[in-house]
């Protein structure tokens, strides 16, 4: 069994996804993940979910093109170059896109230095991430306003946090990029010792 088969059981029911990214099923998920050496799954997501992004195919989890191979895993999403061009916004045009939304949150943001195939010093955001940032930001900051208990310390609290979380999310993404280039590498050689070997056999038949 392996974690693409769970992944299509989930996907043929209610009753069978409800059933197994249940509680009682975490610890199958994760035996799957570590017995193929995958990359530890971050706090923010489930364990299924986590299975569906690195083992559960090559699908934009944008628009639906097949054949995505990247996962950008600063981002923690698989998305084609189109819908990368489409959404992504980059740290020069943030107030332009978002004049409403105060610029500081953009170093708590998860961040990635390419859009499709152009690569850059500059960090691009993802906009679902813009706005769930930007509420919790704002909420804290209203709590100073109307002068709450410990409103101000909860603020600097969640300002070190996220500076925290982002860098931790850089060095996890480190860590499932040097796993992906190992496993494609694995791959291929699979696949080459499956050819020879089907090779072999066809030639020993025909002796």
């Amino acid at each position: 069994l392996e974690p693409k088969d769970l992944l299509s059981l989930t996907r043929t029911s209610k009753t069978f996804r409800e059933a197994l990214t249940s509680r009682e099923f975490v610890t199958v998920w994760k035996a799957l993940r570590e017995r193929l050496d995958g990359p530890a799954c971050p706090p923010d997501f489930s364990e299924p979910q986590w299975a569906a992004l690195i083992f559960g195919g090559t699908t934009c989890q944008c628009c639906g093109t097949k054949g995505v191979q990247q996962v950008i895993w600063t981002l923690r999403r698989r998305v084609c170059a189109g819908c990368q061009k489409r959404n992504l916004v980059i740290q020069s045009r943030f107030s332009k896109s978002y004049p409403s939304i105060d610029e500081e949150i953009m170093d708590f943001l998860p961040f990635t230095h390419a859009r499709g195939r152009q690569v850059s010093k500059s960090k691009y955001f993802w906009p679902s991430d813009v706005h769930r940032i930007s509420a919790q930001w704002e909420s804290r900051k209203n709590d100073v306003r109307m002068l709450k208990p410990n409103a101000p310390e909860q603020l600097e609290n969640y300002r070190r946090q996220r500076r925290e979380a982002v860098s931790q999310i850089k060095q996890h993404a480190a860590i499932c990029e040097t796993w992906d280039v190992e496993s494609a590498i694995q791959r291929a050689n699979d696949n080459r010792k499956l050819s020879q070997d089907r090779l072999n056999a066809m030639e020993a038949r025909q002796t």
